[in-house]
This record gives structure tokens, sequence and C-alpha cells, in this order.
């Protein structure tokens, strides 16, 4: 049976933001001890849960207090490294990515005729940016198709 002097004890370390392995150490019990009382004593195991989340909200009163912050972060981010711990950025690719400049086929029958107009006067707006890009005329069928949808709008 668990003193409740000592589960005091343990409850007030662990609230402070000791572990469960330490506060039991400091009051001359191995962890596995500790890990019994958890499991046959239903209040002990009940406030060891309320001071772990009572320290977790000590911990961010202290840090919303700004004095001294630097004390409840590492202490946070050690004791919750999931919600608090520092991210680590996205590593790079190890490699550069390739890009394939190799033409590509697209058929522009199946496009909507609003959208086949905006993609030939970006073609035209590109030609017309770059002077030493030789344009070539739209293929015939483009043309029509295009000259097709302009008079069927009017």
């Amino acid at each position: 049976m668990l003193d409740r002097g000592i589960r005091d004890e343990i409850i007030k370390a662990v609230t402070a933001g000791a572990s469960l392995r330490d506060a039991a150490r400091a009051q001359g019990y191995a962890m596995t001890t500790a890990r019994t009382w958890l499991q046959q004593d239903l209040v002990f195991a009940r406030d060891f849960r309320k001071a772990k989340a009572q320290c977790k909200i000590n911990q961010l009163v202290r840090l919303a207090e700004a004095k001294g912050w630097q004390a409840p972060v590492f202490l946070l981010e050690r004791k919750w490294p999931a919600e608090f711990g520092r991210r680590k950025p996205a590593a790079a690719p190890a490699e550069p990515l390739k890009v394939d400049h190799t033409p590509m086929k697209v058929d522009l029958l199946f496009l909507p005729p609003e959208l086949l107009k905006q993609v030939e006067q970006a073609f035209r707006n590109a030609a017309d940016d770059i002077d030493s890009c030789p344009t070539k005329p739209l293929p015939k069928m483009l043309e029509s198709d295009l000259s097709a949808d302009s008079t069927s709008s009017d």
C-alpha cells in the first residue's frame, strides 16, 4: 500500500516537472514500484495524470508571464516534444530536381474554347516578350477553330 505522504511527494515532484522515475527515486522507490502503484491505486493514477497536466499548464503560464521564457520553453520542448518540440525543416532532396524540357504534345481539340483562347494568347504574349524568339504561325486547324469560335460567339 502506498503511503499518503510518499504519494503526495511524488505528485508534487511530477507537478514541478520531474518524471515518474525521478520522483519515485527521490522517495527511495524503483520505477517498477511506482508503475505498480499506478496500476493498483486509481486515486494515485488520477492524481498522477492531473499532476502531469498541471505541470504543462504551469510552464505555459510561466511562458505567458514572460519572466525568463527560456526555462519553461526548455521544459516544454523536452517533456512534450510532439507538442512543443522544435520542428525539423524539410530535408532538401539528395539530388537537384531534373526538369524534362522535351516538348509535350497536347491535344488542343479537347480544351474548352475559353481555355484554348487563353493558351493562344499566352503563346502570343510569350513570343512578343522575347525578341529573339521566332514565331511560327498557328496550325491551320487551330486557326480555323479559333476563328469559328470568335464568329459564333459574336
